[in-house]
């Protein structure tokens, strides 16, 4: 969240009104106003400035207001060059498709990148603003001016307390060339639209926010100091190297794409930094569009055989839904046939005890109550006594289409 106002208006409106009031300017909460105070190292009233300045005691206390620290504005026409460009590229490509959508068509190929990556670096090296050289920095950042207070706080901590395992990192020669360096780089970062922030109370790291991407980086010193043998045999000398690392490992730092080492530091040094990352940017996009199109075409083959798989299972389920249906409507149809039949021998049997009974010279002893169940027995199993309520809920079984 950023507010379009330049430090020196945000330093004089939270010094004119409360904080609660300044905030309903940019439609946001005062702690979010806060927040980019803070970030853009404006200071700004503290808690009970606003009911104190209004209170009429004699004895009320007096604020000192602190002066804005002189830091360069921003220039954000860099960043916002590299950011749009890169967003107007992604939004022009044409080679885009969904591939689990197969009504969406599969595009061509994105086309070759007619910019050579040495014309892309020249365009970037010549996009680049103007900064102030190093050298001619004379004003502490917050962030170092905390580090070098830290700093100095041990120092005073060392005169009472001399076993004190904590020591002073910036008071001697190398340690007044970090400071520099670490100032220089971070003047140079926020300068050119790159907030800067700062981690740790005792043990520092520092990050900074590059086209979206929040990197820490580290400053230090190598002393090269050869022995005598390297001096007289191999010429070499003792010097000292200006390093910069996109890491705060020191386990980790190594030559290479993220690590640079200085023999003299100046802004171009800065430049190179900055510059390569954007090159690293750049092949990371440029390798990310062929990647992208390759998986977009092995992911829509892969669509196209879930789908064509898809299909054969619903056929196959449906070859099987048919022939459990046609193997549910004969078992209702056989088994209403053999309860037909089974109703009729029923029938067959009472007429052949009926028959046997009156024969009889004496009466049968529960004939006509095994008679009546019977026929009761027969008429209900035997599917031609339904009712037709009873025949509709039978034959909706079958399921056949009206």
């Amino acid at each position: 969240m950023s507010v379009d106002i330049t430090r020196q208006e945000l330093y004089d409106l939270v010094w004119s009104e409360p904080m609660t009031h300044a905030a309903k300017r940019f439609d946001i909460s005062d702690v979010m106003l806060g927040r980019i105070c803070e970030d853009r190292h404006v200071p700004r009233p503290p808690r009970g400035y606003w009911a104190n300045l209004q209170s009429k005691s004699p004895k009320k206390r007096q604020f000192i207001k602190p002066p804005l620290p002189e830091l360069p504005e921003p220039d954000i026409g860099f960043s916002r060059y590299i950011s749009m460009e890169y967003k107007q590229r992604e939004e022009a490509r044409t080679d885009i498709f969904d591939p689990k959508d197969l009504s969406d068509p599969v595009r061509d190929p994105p086309p070759p990148f007619m910019e050579s990556m040495d014309a892309f670096r020249k365009r970037i090296e010549d996009a680049f603003p103007n900064l102030i050289e190093p050298e001619q920095i004379k004003v502490l950042h917050p962030i170092v001016q905390k580090v070098l207070d830290y700093d100095l706080s041990l120092v005073a901590a060392r005169k009472r307390d001399r076993y004190l395992f904590s020591r002073p990192e910036y008071q001697d020669e190398e340690g007044k060339l970090r400071l520099h360096l670490l100032n220089a780089f971070i003047m140079s970062f926020e300068a050119l639209g790159f907030g800067v922030t700062l981690r740790g109370k005792k043990y520092f790291h520092f990050f900074t926010t590059i086209f979206s991407s929040y990197k820490e980086f580290h400053v230090f010193i190598k002393e090269y100091d050869p022995s005598s043998f390297e001096r007289k045999k191999l010429g070499k000398v003792k010097r000292r190297t200006f390093c910069f690392s996109w890491t705060g490992e020191y386990e980790v730092i190594s030559a290479g794409d993220m690590f640079y080492e200085f023999e003299v530091f100046n802004l171009d040094c800065i430049k190179r930094v900055i510059v390569d990352l954007v090159i690293k940017k750049e092949k990371h996009f440029r390798d990310w569009v062929v990647r992208s199109y390759k998986y977009n075409l092995e992911a829509r083959e892969q669509a196209i055989e879930w789908h064509e798989k898809q299909i054969k299972w619903a056929a196959e389920a449906k070859r099987k839904a048919l022939e459990n249906l046609l193997a549910s409507r004969e078992k209702l149809m056989s088994e209403a046939v053999a309860d037909m039949n089974h109703a009729d021998k029923i029938r067959e049997l009472i007429e052949t005890m009926q028959a046997k009974a009156q024969s009889a010279n004496r009466p049968v002893k529960g004939m006509k109550r095994w008679v009546g169940w019977a026929r009761h027995h027969a008429n209900t199993i035997d599917p031609r006594h339904m009712s037709l309520e009873s025949f509709e809920a039978w034959a909706s079984q079958f399921k056949l289409k009206h």
